[in-house]
This record gives C-alpha cells, sequence and structure tokens, in this order.
C-alpha cells in the first residue's frame, strides 16, 4: 500500500471510477456477466475485509480498497461482494457533493443486492443508502422501512455495529415523523 499521497490516490482512484460510471446504470448492473474466476473472487472477498477494516478505523484506505473492488467488478463480473464496493463509493460521492453519483452508486448496490440476494450486506447496504446517500432521494416512510429492516436483520445476524448505527438511524427519523416520545 503508498504510504505517501494517499489523499491524492484515494481522490484519483475515485475520479477514475466516476469517469468509468458515468455511462453505467443500475441495469447495467443486473443484467451484467457474473464473476467466477476464483482468484478475483477470492480478492474481493479480502479487499471487503480489509476495506471494513478500513471503515470502521477512518483510514483512509477505505476509498482505495472501494474503488479497487468496484473496479474489479466493472472489469470481471459482479458479485454479491461488489454490493459492498458500490456502497462504499456512493458514502464517498455524497461526501465530495457529488450526489447524482451517490444516487447513481446506490442504485447499482440496491440492484446487486437484489440480483444476488445478498442478505448478509443488507443492513450495511441500506443503513448507508437510506440514512445517509440517498435520504433526500425518498420519503421519510420508505427510508425508515429500509431502515428498520437493516436494523432487524442486523439484530438477527448479530452484526452489533451496524446494529446500533441503524437503531439509531431509526430513532432519529422516527423523531422527525413526530411519533410520540413514549413509543421511542
Amino acid at each position: 500500500l503508498p504510504t505517501r499521497f494517499v489523499g491524492l490516490n484515494a481522490l484519483a482512484s475515485f475520479a477514475r471510477i466516476a469517469g468509468r460510471l458515468r455511462r453505467y446504470n443500475s441495469n447495467m448492473a443486473a443484467t451484467a456477466n457474473t464473476m467466477t474466476n476464483r482468484n478475483y473472487l477470492g480478492a474481493m472477498q479480502l479487499m471487503n475485509m480489509i476495506g471494513a477494516f478500513a471503515i470502521l478505523n477512518n483510514s483512509p484506505y477505505k476509498v482505495l480498497f472501494a474503488a479497487k473492488t468496484e473496479e474489479m467488478a466493472l472489469d470481471n463480473g459482479m458479485s454479491s461482494l461488489a454490493c459492498t464496493a458500490f456502497t462504499m463509493i456512493s458514502l464517498v460521492a455524497s461526501t465530495l457533493h457529488r450526489p447524482e453519483l451517490a444516487y447513481k452508486c446506490a442504485a447499482i448496490s440496491n440492484e446487486i443486492q437484489k440480483r444476488y440476494e445478498v442478505s448478509a450486506w443488507l443492513p450495511r447496504v441500506n443503513l448507508v443508502n437510506y440514512g445517509l446517500t440517498n435520504i433526500f432521494g425518498n420519503t421519510i416512510q420508505e427510508n425508515l422501512q429500509k431502515i428498520t429492516q437493516a436494523y432487524l436483520l442486523a439484530f438477527a445476524n448479530g452484526d452489533a455495529f451496524f446494529c446500533l448505527n441503524a437503531y439509531s438511524m431509526s430513532m432519529l427519523l422516527r423523531f422527525v415523523l413526530s411519533e410520540p416520545l413514549d413509543d421511542l
């Protein structure tokens, strides 16, 4: 891993992905080839694990891992692991004030999740897509439904970090909807 110019490398990776996704839409993810090469699938699994560690430690490498995983999916076919990479790039795009790219990546992530029926990643994808990136793209009730689904699934899977984050986000949305405080 490069130790110098991490921010510059991350921005260059992000720009490369943004350029490639300019002509890509969520329907293309639903019909893209499936990744079958075991070496690439293993590499994507490793990148996802390291990427999750980078996110939890707020490392600048998180963008590099997400971009590389996404590039592998675009070059070699989609897999269930690609949904988290698209979700991460969606979050980065929203942070960099690129809402059109954030919405596009969130939609692609959702299509991959539907295609591969990826329930293990659902709490993470829904929390980011409906709680952060696409919070203004839907009604509050729609976002609350997806966030509650993420909370329940994370709770059932024992994913404490995303369970608590989804729960706190659902409480915030319920407060915004003016639900009685006793119910919260």
